[in-house]
Parts: C-alpha cells; structure tokens; sequence
C-alpha cells in the first residue's frame, strides 16, 4: 500500500485491518469473543492508534490502549527525525557510518537541503499536530484515558508523551494516563539478531566461510527491550508503572550493532 501524508486515511484502514483481525481469530481459530483486547503502537503508531480510536470510538472495546514513544510531529520535524535515526544508528555526525570504510556521505546537508524544501512547500500531515492535540482532548473522555499507558524513554528525543499528557492538564489524576519510564532511546523496541545457528545446516558452514568469523550479529539492547516487555505485560496484568519519574539524561544508550567473532 501507498503510504501518504493522510494519516486519517491510514488510521481509518488501521482500524479495519484490526477488526478483520480479530474477527478471523474469533472465526477461524476459535478464540472467544470476549478475549481482553489491546492496542499498542510505537512513535507514529501510536498517533494513528489516537487517530483511529477518536474517530471510530474503538477505545469502548478495547482493555488497554498502549503509546510507546508517541510521536506527533508534524512533517518538517519528521524530516528532521533522519539525523536523529542516524546518530541512533552510531552514524557520525559527517554522515559517515561508524567503523566502516569509504568517505562519508553529506547526511547533514541532505537533512538541511529536504528541511529547507518541506518549508517552502508547505507539507503538513492531516490531521497536522496542533489538530491531532485538539482531536484527542476532544475525543478522549475519561473512561478512555483511564486505558491508556504512555510508555516513555529514558534518551528519547523524538517522544510527543508530555505533548498528550497536557491536552489534559486540569483534569483529576484519577482521569490522566498512567506513565511508565523505562531506560532506553527511541528505537529500544527494535531488536535484530542474526547468527550462523540460526541458519539451516546446509548453509551453516558456507555462511562460516564467507561471514570471516562472525557468528552472531545483532541491532538493539536486549535488556532495554526485555525490560519493556516486562513493563507491558505487567500494565496487561494490572500492575501500576514500575517506575514513574524519568531518568533522561542519565545515560545516553543508543542503537548498537554487535558482533561476536570466533577466531
């Protein structure tokens, strides 16, 4: 499908893959009907996830709505999201990828070049962000925010949660979202890893002779990402935030590319 800056379009067929889901679980693999059901999106996810359920009322059927790392930026601060990505991805601030060869690309002045021509077109997504703050203050009653569990990150400069959390400020702290505060950076959730092992056994010993001793390669911190999981099947169960104070700034954890290598 064509991605497009209609993030109601997106949201709307979001929402009606889910339902088809569902209905083909309840159908065709006998799961009841009244099973708990959740919704949990990561950075844009999230937003379409808001879009959705202000705009079709879904939220009444659902046990929990999770937002980890919510995202509501609008379209020049997305463009502006690739610099970000690449110092995640341990790209220098040349362009260049860390530890490998060749000359480093012009990343920044590519950023600043798309930047500069977003501006002057006028790009904006729909709903843009100041309509998606007035869509979810307007939509998102109490019963709907007592499901809700924003998910925050530690080093996430790209997270809109405080932005959400004060389309509410006045209301009872009985009716905000509950927060949880987890080490970690914007793509902690994404996590790679790819060995020799987990090849099939005909092709075990020609990927050993062509990897140059590298038996295991991987993209991500696992704990941070087990310590996320922890954190959303414990909201799934019931339990309150593990922890309900940021600690940003604390340590500055990126995405890693790691290898082991077997002489």
């Amino acid at each position: 499908e064509i991605l497009t800056l209609d993030h109601f379009d997106i949201a709307k067929r979001a929402v009606k893959k889910m339902k088809r889901a569902l209905i083909q679980c309840e159908d065709s693999r006998g799961y009841a009907g009244n099973i708990r059901k959740y919704a949990i999106g990561h950075s844009l996810g999230g937003k379409l996830h808001s879009v959705g359920i202000a705009a079709t009322g879904m939220g009444d059927e659902l046990e929990g709505i999770g937002l980890v790392s919510f995202n509501n930026f609008g379209f020049g601060e997305t463009v502006r999201l690739g610099r970000e990505f690449a110092k995640e991805l341990n790209v220098d601030s040349s362009g260049g990828a860390a530890g490998f060869g060749g000359g480093p690309m012009p990343f920044d002045a590519l950023i600043d070049l798309a930047e500069m021509a977003v501006s002057a077109v006028g790009l904006e997504f729909t709903p843009s962000p100041l309509d998606t703050d007035r869509i979810i203050k307007a939509k998102f009653d109490e019963k709907v925010l007592k499901k809700i569990r924003l998910f925050v990150f530690d080093d996430d400069n790209l997270d809109s949660s405080e932005r959400f959390s004060a389309c509410f400020v006045g209301n009872d702290a009985e009716a905000l979202p509950t927060v949880s505060y987890l080490p970690g950076s914007h793509l902690t959730p994404v996590y790679l890893r790819l060995g020799v092992d987990d090849l099939p056994n005909e092709a075990k010993d020609i990927a050993s002779q062509v990897s140059g001793g590298f038996q295991n390669a991987s993209f991500g911190n696992e704990e941070e990402l087990n310590s996320l999981v922890e954190e959303v099947v414990g909201w799934m169960m019931g339990k309150g935030p593990s922890r309900t104070r940021s600690g940003r700034g604390s340590k500055k954890v990126a995405g890693l590319i790691d290898a082991e290598i077997v002489d």
